[in-house]
């Protein structure tokens, strides 16, 4: 599991327990990529991962057998 560059800046801006609760809740994926919900349209290739009012937005790359979290931000914003 790795992060994208904006994903790990996105990270770093938000409280210390959101980070923490977000954290943990990527470290699920690491072992359950397919815990969240693909999504739809021109972001077919992404998963979202739901945390509280927040959204983890990450991809699979099975050849790879890695997952990039590629956005982590509110839901409000986290799809713009």
């Amino acid at each position: 599991m790795f992060f994208a560059p904006t994903a790990a800046k996105q990270l770093a801006k938000f409280s210390p327990e959101i980070r923490t609760r977000l954290l943990n809740a990527i470290s699920k994926l690491s072992t359950s990529p397919f815990l969240g919900k693909r999504l739809k349209g021109d972001l077919g290739d992404y998963y979202s991962y739901r945390v509280g009012n927040y959204r983890v937005v990450y991809l699979v790359r099975q050849r790879e057998i890695q997952v990039e979290i590629v956005r982590v931000a509110h839901r409000k914003e986290v799809y713009k």
